[in-house]
């Protein structure tokens, strides 16, 4: 990084080097940009939009607006819905062990014997069974579209119908799962990776 910085001899006095900031790369001083952050993750919900104040300025933030700003698409169609026909063949156990390395039957035989011989009282479905590709997917989801601050490597009903849509070229409408996914971490303890 210092060698991307310009550098003025003797500005900082007795023979030292002061490292400024090249004029491409951004440059974080303003006190009020972490107050900013933090103000824009602790939206508000108002139906299908997140509203926030800022410095006495209301933002009103839509998932078309959103779409339009990241240049993603707005339109498709939301997660699993039961009356949605794209959505007829959907069944999250019959996905995940066809995009799994190990059968159910397996996958049950593993977690009866980690448990000490009984039936343990929750699924826990992981991307650790996946194939390299599917994992690759899962990745990008939950370390970059839709983040969370938690065990990575579990797979929640969310990311699961996400991965469905993606591998049964269902198009989902992205805008309106990001802004649902960060309106829905202003009620949580932990922030956004982001916020």
């Amino acid at each position: 990084m210092a060698s991307e910085l310009k550098r003025k001899d003797g500005a900082a006095g007795k023979g030292k080097e002061k490292l400024y900031p090249h004029p491409w790369m951004f440059n974080i001083t303003s006190k009020t940009t972490p107050r900013g952050i933090g103000e824009i993750s602790k939206v508000l919900s108002k139906e299908d939009s997140s509203n926030s104040l800022i410095r006495g300025k209301k933002i009103a933030l839509t998932p078309n607006r959103l779409g339009q700003i990241l240049d993603i698409p707005s339109g498709g169609h939301m997660l699993y819905d039961p009356e949605d026909e794209e959505w007829n063949d959907y069944n999250k156990r019959e996905f995940y062990f066809g995009s799994s390395k190990i059968s159910e039957g397996e996958y049950h035989e593993k977690r009866v014997e980690s448990h000490g011989g009984e039936e343990p009282p929750k699924d826990f479905l992981s991307a650790g069974n996946f194939s390299i590709n599917d994992r690759v997917l899962h990745y990008v989801l939950v370390y970059i579209i839709i983040p969370r601050n938690s065990n990575h490597c579990t797979i929640t009903d969310m990311e699961i119908q996400a991965l469905y849509a993606i591998k049964n070229d269902i198009t989902l409408n992205w805008s309106h799962l990001i802004l649902h996914h960060m309106m829905s971490h202003t009620t949580k303890l932990k922030s956004l990776p982001w916020a």
